[in-house]
């Protein structure tokens, strides 16, 4: 199940520092939030662990919860092989 994509997300200011540091892009954190290829439920109450294969066969790790009227984006990171 992913969650779909009429939602907006957003992302938390931690977040958004985490991306800068690890070099993810807005467009591929939404690339993993809404078509996942693992979904598992997170160590933080209500939220949720996103994995997805993406460059040059590098996974993508997100933590995001889904609210009522948006997705939000905890943090972010490139797992290692």
């Amino acid at each position: 199940m992913s969650i779909r994509r009429a939602k907006e997300i957003r992302f938390d200011a931690h977040a958004l520092r985490r991306m800068r540091q690890r070099a993810v892009s807005k467009h591929e954190i939404e690339a993993c939030v809404t078509k996942p290829d693992l979904m598992r439920p997170a160590r933080a109450v209500g939220a949720r662990r996103f994995e997805k294969k993406l460059l040059r066969r590098r996974r993508l790790a997100v933590i995001a919860e889904e609210r009522d009227d948006h997705i939000r984006v905890i943090t972010a990171w490139w797992m290692s092989k």
